[in-house]
């Protein structure tokens, strides 16, 4: 009797702590569920922000230096670098400013291959822009003396070609790695002078042959700008151009109405809209 007794306490006793491990083990498990269940929307849904400190260096012509900006501010850079601020995802941008008026493709790459200030802001960019070109053809054009010259435009094409080559090698040989992001050059003359078929001709030639070099070449992006400069407004030749014109009341609302050439403030905005888009979609992985 007694030990019946004793069994059926010992019965007991294992059902009721049986009984109470199942429901702690339900109990936690469920929680254990929900908490990985949270964990996973939260990683999914809101995903720890992109926190970018970029380092932009641009390097060209008069274009990254800035003619025609009447602020003096550096042109297209320090609106780029304000643009890119405003996007959630960047912590802070700095920028260094190696633009030199007048500089040729090939001018450009001695300053690099010559200068150490250039090749320690390379070294550290994590983003890198370039203007160039538009001196090489401006070149090219006052020697032919705006004649449409088949060879001549074939072999000024190669000459380009081969210039812009060496200048993305040079800037390659101090960063491997930081996107590089080539402007490609425009036409400020073509609705002034629609009968020089042959300039249009040369702008699209070179613009093709300059993205066809940054296809060529890993991380790195063409940005046309030929488009952006189009005004529904007659567009007034520079004094370079035969037949110009300067008058106001039909100058592009896009350029510096000092030689109606090189882009004003609200062309450089236009060029800092299109390059911080294609910035951040670069650093973000969008492409």
């Amino acid at each position: 009797m007694k030990t019946t007794r004793q069994l059926l306490k010992i019965l007991s006793v294992f059902l009721l702590t049986a009984t109470a491990a199942f429901f702690l083990m339900d109990h936690f498990g469920k929680n254990l569920q929900k908490n990985e269940e949270l964990l996973s929307d939260n990683t999914l849904d809101s995903a720890a922000p992109i926190s970018l400190d970029i380092e932009l260096v641009a390097i060209g012509d008069s274009l990254t230096e800035g003619v025609g900006d009447s602020t003096k501010r550096g042109g297209y850079v320090p609106l780029t670098a304000e643009e890119l601020k405003r996007n959630p995802a960047v912590h802070s941008v700095h920028t260094r400013n190696f633009g030199k008026s007048g500089n040729t493709t090939k001018q450009i790459t001695d300053r690099i291959s010559g200068q150490e200030e250039i090749q320690a802001a390379l070294k550290k960019a994590s983003v890198i822009t370039v203007s160039a070109g538009g001196n090489d053809l401006i070149h090219k054009i006052r020697k032919s003396g705006f004649k449409a010259d088949q060879k001549f435009a074939e072999k000024s094409l190669e000459d380009y070609q081969n210039s812009l080559r060496q200048m993305i090698n040079e800037i390659r040989s101090f960063n491997e790695d930081a996107p590089l992001f080539l402007f490609g050059i425009y036409n400020p003359y073509e609705k002034e002078l629609k009968e020089v078929v042959y300039l249009q001709m040369l702008v699209s030639d070179w613009n093709r042959v300059a993205e066809e070099e940054t296809i060529e070449e890993s991380n790195s992006f063409f940005i046309p700008v030929n488009q952006l400069f189009i005004s529904d407004e007659v567009t007034v030749a520079g004094e370079d151009a035969p037949g110009a014109s300067t008058s106001d009341e039909t100058a592009n609302p896009y350029l510096f109405e000092g030689d109606y050439f090189h882009p004003n403030e609200k062309g450089y905005q236009l060029m800092a809209d299109t390059l911080s888009k294609e910035i951040l979609k670069v650093l973000n992985n969008e492409k």
